[in-house]
């Protein structure tokens, strides 16, 4: 039994050295998905780091640490040699000279020459402040301020000049922003001009312990500290958080098992080219008494073979972009990662997963190639049988069976369903590849009967890829699994992704909001009435928006308070009810502020009627939805008597949602309720949209002004909104170009790898052509028709395979709302479209263009025919 297999294996090693094109088109194909599974895995593994190493990148190498420490810690009770680093923080509004950027930024005295701060803090260049005037800032301050060691720095506010001694990055997050100084943080906060009290200073004690404590050691020295500390922290009281997520690497591994199957299509088409042209090795080897089941072991074994390679060279791949992908990684995670944790285990499971992949996309060519007769595999002629019957049929139960099975699972992911949910999902899509597989031959057997009503290179080109179906199928099938992938994204945007005219912005483009807040948001149960929260809008504050929109005209901006007396939840019934109550206080909208937000004019005319308007949030104004309807009128307790608001709802559709979920009120209807009405701020109206250099000055202003503003939340904020066309959402149209695009890089690899082995295959056809006298235009015509041919196929094919399913899971799922509209299951035309027509074009040219500089680098001669 033994010596079968080494001999079976013995002739599958020789056979893969002898065909290095097909070895090494098996070999990246399956290297592909083994280095991004070694990627994903390795690195996920090494990002998720425990207890231990978390404290470390936060607190450096001490073993406990108390955050907000008021008071200094008392160590008394701790063993001798103990140690504290105390260190303070405190966020300021930093304002630089030289037309800097300003914000609020944190500071800290924290020594970083210290040893308890090793594994915090990565330095770049330079060292650690030593003296006064001394910084060393974060490298994102650094790039944001344009500064190195050696650079000097004048601050407006806190006053004071200072040099940059050191770059580098806090090790916990890359894209911190903190100024580390030498001395005491009070200085910097005096400095600041703030009052009293408007900043705190938080304090964090690291405590160092000799030797090694056991987790119930320090939780028992540590007992009297816990109970005033707002957190406690220490690098022993995780026990179980050092552990890997094995549902999330197991994720990986699926993921990158369905690769595998997916190019295992195109693999198994490579082998069964190889198992034609071994038809005359595998006959000899039956005239001499070889049984079935050792040719079909010699070809599995070449799988085995080349998979072994291919896993080699994807684990190499892998374990290569980690190593020179470690900045990218660590920018995702914004932290330091650490050593990698390769994990061998998981590595070997990936490496068997590549060769048993390889080894049954042989297995199938290996088992149709062993039944061919002893007389027709000595002739290198291999019979060509119709479809079974059964195979279409078995084909629609497959794909039927995994599309209920993935709606089952779209249906219980309500819930959370977990791993089980994860294995049902693997399932389904296997089953759907099956049925996908199973039907592409009886399509590719449609093509040589369809060639007879046509003529040229196109009818020869049908007729070679019908008949070479065992190939051709395959190439179908792995181009309409590559398609179809383009068919299910295009659905789930097309269904799900939020449509472009409904998305509205906040804002009027053209406009700037500047509201002015005296005091932090309080409960509308107060008695604080508007007149205490919002202040007008000094000229001297609007007027620098001003300088960067010429043109715009100044809008003031009025608000009129409610305050509720108290909030009874389950008196409020409907949406419109709440959103008075819970705001307590309303938009008194004149002529020029209705302009301003863009309420038409039959709006305009009914408010003026009623004295009241509510703009109902459109999302949930979808039929049926009870908080749509609300009483009228609308009753509220006010601290200052009931109060009776007759409401009328906005009927057309605003430019923009600033006014959704809001009322607005006449100042005519608010002084006959009593309600007091006070200056809030105001709109900046511009005759045209915002620029992008607008945008960014206007930016700039808002951040002195939160910078300059007396106190932080105490003595008062100034909030400036206006739409950014930066953050503008690509359209569904564009995104699903975008993927259709990739799709077409996918098809034209698949298409290339098709051609290839159709002329390794179809050699004798070739040179029969050229015997006949055809021209290397028809050779080019040939090689185009072939292309398009089988992209068509592949994309026709590719949308049921991918459409149903998504449909399938999409009806299963929560529908999606848009803005009101209840969004159903769309057909992704434009992606359709693209498959069967621009993407077939574009094949053709590709093989057009191969053919032509295939026959120039390597002229076609007449080898099999003149050897004949």
């Amino acid at each position: 039994m033994m010596s079968q297999w080494r001999f079976a294996s013995r002739l599958a090693r020789r056979e893969v050295q002898r065909r290095p094109g097909r070895t090494v088109l098996v070999m990246l194909l399956i290297a592909l998905p083994i280095a991004a599974m070694v990627f994903a895995s390795v690195s996920y593994r090494t990002s998720q780091d425990g207890a231990s190493e978390k404290f470390t990148r936060r607190f450096g190498a001490a073993d406990y640490a108390i955050e907000n420490a008021a008071t200094p810690t008392d160590i008394a009770t701790f063993p001798t040699g103990t140690r504290v680093l105390r260190s303070a923080e405190v966020t300021v509004g930093v304002l630089p000279t030289d037309s800097l950027p300003a914000g609020w930024t944190m500071v800290s005295n924290l020594d970083l020459g210290d040893p308890m701060t090793r594994g915090m803090f990565r330095m770049d260049s330079g060292r650690a402040p030593r003296a006064a005037g001394e910084i060393v800032l974060t490298r994102t301050l650094a790039r944001a301020w344009h500064a190195q060691p050696g650079t000097k720095l004048q601050w407006r506010r806190p006053q004071g000049a200072f040099t940059v001694v050191g770059v580098g990055v806090a090790v916990d997050n890359f894209r911190s922003e903190i100024v580390f100084v030498a001395g005491a943080v009070e200085q910097v906060v005096a400095a600041s001009d703030e009052r009293p009290g408007a900043i705190s200073v938080n304090y964090t004690d690291r405590i160092d312990v000799p030797g090694v404590p056991t987790s119930a050691d320090a939780l028992r020295q540590f007992a009297h500290h816990t109970a005033g500390a707002l957190q406690y922290s220490d690098r022993y009281g995780h026990p179980g958080s050092t552990k890997v997520k094995v549902a999330a690497i197991a994720w990986g591994w699926v993921v990158g098992a369905l690769l595998l199957g997916i190019v295992g299509i195109i693999v198994s088409a490579a082998f069964a080219t190889s198992a034609r042209r071994q038809l005359v090795t595998l006959g000899q080897l039956a005239a001499n008494g070889s049984p079935e089941r050792l040719m079909r072991r010699t070809m599995v074994l070449q799988g085995a073979w080349s998979g072994v390679y291919g896993s080699g060279l994807g684990l190499v791949a892998g374990a290569a972009l980690l190593i020179s992908g470690r900045d990218q990684i660590e920018s995702l995670t914004r932290h330091e990662i650490g050593p990698y944790q390769w994990g061998p285990a998981l590595l070997a499971i990936i490496v068997v997963t590549g060769v048993i992949a390889a080894m049954t996309a042989a297995w199938f060519p290996a088992r149709s190639a062993a039944k061919v007769s002893v007389l027709s595999a000595l002739a290198g002629r291999r019979p060509m049988k119709s479809v079974p019957k059964r195979m279409v049929p078995i084909g629609a139960g497959l794909f039927g069976s995994g599309i209920l099975i993935l709606a089952l699972v779209a249906a219980a992911a309500k819930s959370g369903s977990g791993n089980a949910a994860a294995a049902a999902a693997v399932l389904g899509g296997v089953l759907v590849l099956a049925g996908a597989c199973c039907v592409s031959p009886a399509i590719v057997s449609i093509l040589e009967p369809l060639a007879a009503r046509i003529g040229g290179a196109a009818r020869v080109a049908a007729r070679s890829v019908g008949r070479a179906r065992a190939r051709s199928a395959a190439v179908v099938t792995a181009l309409a699994v590559a398609s179809a992938i383009a068919v299910a994204s295009g659905t789930v945007v097309a269904s799900r992704w939020p449509d472009e005219k409904n998305q509205l912005p906040y804002l009027p483009r053209n406009v700037v909001e500047i509201q002015h807040f005296l005091s932090p948001a309080t409960e509308p149960s107060s008695e604080l009435r508007s007149s205490e929260q919002f202040g007008a809008v000094p000229a001297s504050v609007w007027s620098r928006f001003a300088a960067v929109l010429p043109a715009a005209k100044w809008v003031p901006q009025h608000h009129a308070e409610v305050s509720p007396k108290s909030i009874d939840p389950g008196r409020v019934g409907t949406r419109a009810e709440s959103d008075l109550i819970q705001n307590g206080y309303v938009l008194v909208a004149d002529s020029r502020v209705l302009a301003a937000l863009h309420i038409s004019a039959r709006d305009q005319a009914a408010l003026q009627t009623v004295g009241v308007m509510y703009f109902p949030p459109v999302q949930n104004t979808a039929e049926g939805d009870p908080q749509t309807a609300h009483s009228n009128p609308i009753v509220v307790e006010t601290v200052r008597g009931t109060k009776r608001f007759d409401v009328t709802d906005a009927r057309d559709r605003a430019d923009s949602t600033r006014l959704e979920g809001q009322f607005v009120i006449t100042e005519s209807r608010a002084q006959k309720l009593g309600l007091s009405v006070v200056e809030s701020g105001g709109y900046l109206v511009s005759p045209k949209p915002l620029s992008e250099s607008q945008q960014v000055l206007v930016t700039q202003f808002t951040m002195d002004l939160q910078v300059e503003a007396d106190g932080f939340g105490v003595g008062g904020q100034y909030g400036v909104t206006f739409e950014s066309t930066g953050s503008k959402r690509p359209s569904a149209a564009e995104v699903q170009g975008i993927i259709t695009a990739i799709t077409l890089a996918l098809a034209l690899i698949v298409i290339a790898i098709a051609l290839a082995l159709a002329a390794a295959e179809s050699r004798d056809e070739r040179d029969v052509l050229i015997a006949l006298g055809a021209k290397p235009k028809t050779m080019r015509r040939l090689a185009a028709w072939k292309a398009a041919v089988l992209t068509f196929a592949g994309g026709a094919l590719a949308i049921p395979v991918g459409f149903l399913p998504v449909a399938a899971v999409l009806a299963a799922s929560p529908k999606a709302i848009d803005r009101g509209v209840v969004r159903g299951t769309i057909f992704p035309w434009l992606t359709a479209v693209l498959l069967v027509s621009a993407i077939p074009l574009l094949a053709a040219i590709v093989g057009w263009v191969g053919s032509s500089v295939a026959q120039t680098v390597r002229p076609t001669r007449m080898s099999t025919l003149a050897n004949d």
